[in-house]
């Protein structure tokens, strides 16, 4: 983009300069009170009488504060030097009242409308010099420059700093849907990484994550473009799983969390961990064998964990007994501990009730809210699941929490306050869908989730009543992760089919499928812009949607 004409303005400059020296015998200075005399005949003189004139009407400038170029004696026709105060340029001026000058004067350019403002000034105030020009026109570009970098900023996807995504309720804001959805999607990078169910997280380009790699737990981080590792640290976790649920591995089954540049994970074992993001370097870490008796629960430890004000909340120990505890984030420090029951599979959110911040969870045998500055035990309400298998994670919908399990109805309740005293109010509860591993997502009064019911399958429940919208047919998978992104729901279901469905509530309504793996995904998927991340049983991919 061309901002200005260099021989036009030098020629407006000049010429204005000239006009004022005739009507004028002395210039005062704005800066003191030197003044340079011209003669009535300035413009008949000589191109070297000219230069003398100009090196002493700058010598008179620089005297009184102003930093002017020292102008350069007369040069060859051809020169073009930028430069305000070319004594050439003056000898090769178009004449007043030209053809020449009225092209000049037109001022069509930046920065000759800028020149013809300034000298149409009564008094002839100051010219800029080279450098003050292109500082200048530097300052107005980086401001737009800034303007740019910002609006595209806000329209990159958000880091994924924990489970479910930015706000730990399945819900991005940062997503716009294509115009038209490819009919595959394109594969950017594949690596091997290890086995478990965590899912990534990810910050400033880089992608985190926790599997393991034999009888080792392995935190790793790579380069979200490229999938080639920049860091990578281990310890060694021997672990024995239950029979029940040793088609699900390992582990480990936490997601990381990320907060003030520290990345938290939570071990398959129950060993918890604090990492530099930029090195990988170990902060601190927890081994809690030394005061409970089991240091994970049933099936494996697979609460993630949460940041909340410095404060890094887990469940842990194990069957039967634990402690739903907050340590301090930097340091490790045990900041409070709440020890009435031991830890379930459910990770827990933070959630605003009755004017009280709180930590929300499903433990072993209950629902329970703590409060999150002291550990005070708010309220309970008993919730059993076979086996003890309470996995989904609670969904606050307006002022009601949503919770299910495994053969338990889906059910809505209401956390009331009366003085210190809490109570809890079942809103509403509906039997006909059950959650076991998914945890249900919200969009303004619409309720989306996964029944195990029927072999598996979608549905979609008014979130102020309870009932049932629709659902989709049977046999759609063991397990579906679920988000909501724009007008549309991504569902990945462990057998690693990717559906994109419309966010509707009269009926299921898919736009595409997509196969995204070879072996079973129950991780999250990530979605970042364009770009999906997804981890299946030992790999980590990145697909496009471009």
């Amino acid at each position: 983009m061309i901002l200005f004409s260099t021989t036009r303005d030098e020629n407006w400059i000049l010429l204005r300069w000239k006009t004022r020296m005739k009507k004028v015998k002395s210039l005062t200075l704005p800066y003191g009170r030197a003044t340079a005399s011209r003669s009535k005949s300035v413009s008949r003189l000589s191109g070297s009488s000219r230069f003398q004139q100009q090196h002493q009407f700058l010598q008179t400038f620089r005297g009184s504060g102003v930093n002017c170029p020292e102008p350069a004696g007369p040069t060859t026709p051809d020169a073009d030097v930028f430069c305000p105060w070319n004594c050439e340029k003056i000898q090769n001026r178009p004449r007043w009242g030209g053809r020449g000058f009225r092209r000049a004067s037109r001022g069509k350019d930046l920065l000759g409308r800028w020149l013809a403002r300034r000298l149409a000034l009564p008094i002839f105030s100051r010219l800029p010099s080279r450098e003050e020009i292109f500082k200048g026109i530097g300052i107005k570009m980086w401001m737009a420059g800034l303007v740019v970098i910002t609006a595209v900023a806000t329209c990159q996807a958000e880091d994924w700093l924990q489970w479910r995504g930015p706000h730990r309720d399945g819900v991005l804001t940062a997503f716009t849907e294509p115009k038209v959805w490819p009919e595959v999607l394109k594969l950017k990078w594949k690596i091997p990484v290890g086995t478990g169910h965590s899912s990534p997280v990810v910050a400033a380009g880089r992608v985190y994550l926790h599997t393991r790699q034999e009888e080792r737990e392995v935190v790793s981080c790579y380069d979200l473009e490229t999938g080639k590792p920049v860091w990578q640290e281990a310890y060694v976790v021997p672990y024995t799983m239950n029979p029940a649920a040793v088609q699900h591995g390992k582990g480990p089954k936490s997601t990381p969390v990320i907060s003030d540049g520290k990345l938290y994970t939570l071990g398959i074992s129950g060993i918890l961990s604090c990492f530099e993001i930029k090195t990988g370097k170990l902060c601190w870490r927890k081994e809690f064998s030394k005061e409970f008796k089991e240091t994970s629960p049933l099936y494996g430890t697979s609460m993630s964990p949460v940041v909340e004000a410095g404060r890094l909340i887990a469940h842990v120990g194990g069957h039967d007994q634990g402690a739903l505890t907050a340590f301090n984030a930097e340091t490790g420090e045990v900041r409070w501990s709440w020890k009435g029951d031991g830890p379930g599979h459910s990770s827990p959110i933070i959630v605003d009730l009755s004017g009280t911040r709180q930590v929300v969870t499903l433990t072993q045998s209950f629902l329970v809210g703590v409060d999150v500055t002291n550990g005070q035990l708010l309220w309970s309400r008993p919730f059993k699941t076979e086996y003890d298998q309470n996995i989904v994670t609670p969904l606050l919908y307006h002022h009601i929490l949503i919770y299910s399990g495994v053969f338990q109805p889906t059910s809505a309740i209401r956390i009331n306050r009366n003085g210190n005293t809490w109570s809890t109010e079942k809103v509403w509860e509906n039997p006909e869908v059950s959650m076991y591993m998914n945890s249900p997502v919200v969009s303004g009064d619409l309720l989306f989730g996964f029944s195990h019911r029927n072999k598996g399958q979608f549905f979609c429940l008014d979130g102020r009543t309870g009932a049932t919208l629709w659902t989709s047919q049977g046999r759609q998978g063991e397990n579906a992760a679920i988000l909501i992104a724009g007008g549309v729901l991504f569902l990945l279901t462990n057998d690693a089919e990717l559906i994109v469905a419309r966010k509707d509530g009269r009926k299921f309504e898919p736009i595409r499928r997509y196969s995204v793996a070879q072996s079973p995904t129950w991780a999250h998927p990530i979605i970042l812009g364009r770009q999906i991340l997804i981890k299946d049983t030992s790999s980590l991919a990145l697909w496009s949607l471009d």
